[in-house]
């Protein structure tokens, strides 16, 4: 079994691809709804109009659905990154406390 690694900085670039996908996502969805104008205009029929307003308003529950879970993947992933970080600073910190010790009981030792 591979050990996992952590690696703040491409979770942080990960959480920025994550937030932009989610910007695309409702940049597609606002070019869709444009497109649809246009032709929503030219429908008379109400019975039309009634199902495609239906067909609409899942597609627009589906977008906000997974936009949401972008933004919500984005802030976890943002803030195991943050938590890498404070883990690493944390051990960093230990061992250089620990390799000063150690080095003060070289010293100290008798030769």
């Amino acid at each position: 079994m591979s050990a996992m690694t952590y690696k703040p900085g491409e979770m942080r670039v990960a959480q920025g691809q994550i937030f932009a996908a989610n910007g695309k996502l409702g940049q597609i969805q606002s070019d869709i709804q444009g497109e649809l104008k246009t032709v929503l205009s030219t429908w008379t029929d109400g019975a039309d109009m009634i199902a495609f307003s239906a067909y609409q308003k899942t597609w627009d529950a589906i977008f906000e659905d997974v936009g949401a879970i972008l933004r919500d993947l984005g802030v976890i992933v943002g803030m195991n990154a943050d938590n890498a970080d404070e883990v690493e600073k944390t051990n960093a910190s230990y061992f250089k406390r620990l390799s000063r010790n150690l080095l003060d009981l070289r010293w100290r030792s008798p030769a």
